[in-house]
């Protein structure tokens, strides 16, 4: 084939590939932008403000009762003690202490009982919204996994495209050179074996990863999306023996592997689930023990390795510090203890499954 035209044709192709990418970062675009509007509209409908206002109005009910009962425990106890010293003592300023703690006894019950009714009417509000809201939520989800599917499949041909726009320079470069000998022979040998080194698929697999693309997994479950992920690592114990007569060496002794804690930090949301497994693990119970992958992906989306955390459980929980005058996001932090570590690779979207079970009482066993 005439060098000429298998430039045209390579030029004609990376010009074809080079529309297309655009097309898909286009469409990547529009489908990010649609599926905000669509959360944004769904946020700002009555129906969804009604929500909210009643979950405040139920968070404002509950701290008003908590704050009843800690007056209404305080002024038992109070009353009680008066009761006692009124035995020994009959004067004025003991009964009169009695009256004032006995007075704001009855106030408290009264207030508890008419706080009572006013936060299970609006209980029942919330419920009767939450099902009213159950249809459009569905849907909603529904529409945001769909266009997440897509953005994904597009997010992949964009890789794919820019492999072989990379692949296309390089053809281009290497007929130019052939084309125009202009070059002296030592530059165009080099540009050659640049452009015809393979390389392997393993390395190929494993370029354009960043820190910034990973996932949590809980039990399979991918449960939030986290800001920070920190602390992952495994220690040996050694023993050092110095043995006598050998001054130029030392005896290294293994001992058990000691696995550093993990933490995990994310913005806050209404979302309790991670106080609710650090509530069931201050009750001791084995079942809140659970695997937890940590899955990190390249560019085009692909699983490149993924740590499993067997036998995880939180042992340290920590909320945002809150400051009057700042404005940045409220980060709260989960720790992590576990039992064990694995770490495999995978090849292909998607993450990895859990493949290690709990034995009777809920633990799971050592390797």
């Amino acid at each position: 084939m005439n060098p000429q035209n298998s430039n045209s044709i390579a030029q004609t192709n990376q010009s074809r590939n080079l529309q297309q990418l655009q097309e898909s970062r286009n469409q990547l675009n529009k489908i990010e932008q649609e599926s905000f509007e669509r959360q944004t509209q769904y946020e700002n409908t009555s129906l969804q403000k009604d929500i909210r206002n009643l979950k405040e109005q139920i968070s404002e009910l509950e701290t008003k009762r908590s704050e009843q009962e800690a007056i209404l425990e305080d002024a038992q106890r109070s009353e009680k003690t008066l009761l006692v010293l009124s035995a020994f003592s009959q004067s004025p300023e003991n009964k009169k202490k009695f009256e004032e703690a006995k007075k704001k006894r009855q106030e408290a019950e009264t207030e508890l009982k008419n706080l009572k009714p006013k936060i299970n009417s609006s209980k029942q509000q919330l419920n009767q919204k939450l099902i009213e809201a159950a249809p459009s939520q569905l849907a909603l989800d529904n529409s945001l996994k769909n266009n997440n599917d897509q953005a994904e499949n597009i997010k992949k041909n964009i890789g794919r495209l820019e492999t072989v726009l990379k692949q296309t320079g390089n053809e281009l470069a290497k007929e130019n050179i052939e084309k125009y000998n202009n070059y002296n022979t030592s530059l165009i040998n080099r540009l050659n074996e640049q452009n015809n080194k393979k390389m392997p698929e393993s390395d190929r697999r494993k370029n354009y990863i960043t820190v910034n693309r990973f996932y949590i997994e809980i039990e399979s479950e991918v449960r939030a999306s986290f800001t920070e992920c920190s602390g992952l690592g495994v220690n040996l114990k050694k023993e050092t023996y110095l043995e006598g007569g050998v001054n130029n060496q030392q005896r290294i002794i293994l001992g058990h592997a000691e696995f550093t804690d993990v933490t995990l930090k994310r913005g806050m949301t209404d979302d309790l689930v991670f106080w609710g497994w650090i509530s069931s693990a201050l009750t001791g119970r084995p079942s809140s023990r659970r695997n937890v992958n940590i899955l990190l992906f390249n560019q085009a989306g692909e699983t490149m390795m993924c740590w499993t955390l067997i036998g995880a459980i939180p042992i340290s929980w920590k909320a945002p510090g809150f400051q009057a005058d700042g404005n940045s996001v409220a980060i709260e932090e989960l720790t992590l203890a576990y039992e064990g570590l694995q770490v495999k690779t995978a090849q292909g979207s998607g993450g990895a499954t859990v493949g290690i079970g709990r034995d009777g009482l809920g633990f799971f066993p050592s390797n």
